[in-house]
């Protein structure tokens, strides 16, 4: 970056303000760093924490012109009268997908390394990781409470 480099700590903003989608069109957003493979945190995680229910990134090395027709696309999908809809971002992304995989479908390391990245308000595991207890039935989870 210009300013120099961007630390998680710098995308962090006000208590009670909102950020639904960050698209980050560079190589390797969303990818883990090869000296920590098992590394959580990521470009994209880090937007994630920083409170945006969606972003969208790279999982390797993507064509700068490629990318400009995806964006193109993927922004296209996203528009609703008045501005834009981040709630439609996995299908947009999917849409805008499939328009460069129709025009290179031998070519999938040029469209299959974009990521989508979301939390949901209201579910279950909506801002943290999600753990067996979450994906145990209904039923289940209200046993194990009376039990305690």
């Amino acid at each position: 970056m210009a300013g120099g480099p961007l630390h998680v700590r710098d995308l962090w903003r006000p208590a009670g303000t909102t950020a639904a989608l960050a698209v980050l069109s560079a190589c390797d957003t969303v990818r883990g760093g090869a000296a920590l493979p098992d590394e959580a945190l990521t470009l994209g995680t880090a937007f994630q924490l920083a409170g945006f229910r969606h972003v969208i990134g790279a999982l390797w090395a993507i064509s700068d012109t490629l990318t400009v027709q995806l964006c193109e696309d993927l922004y296209a999908a996203l528009a609703v009268p008045g501005g834009l809809d981040p709630e439609r971002a996995a299908s947009a992304l999917h849409h805008a997908v499939r328009q460069v995989r129709a025009a290179l479908p031998d070519l999938p390391e040029l469209w299959a390394g974009y990521a989508h990245l979301p939390i949901s308000p209201g579910r279950p595991g909506a801002g943290r990781r999600r753990t067996a207890r979450d994906r145990a039935p209904a039923r289940v989870r209200a046993g194990r409470a009376r039990t305690r």
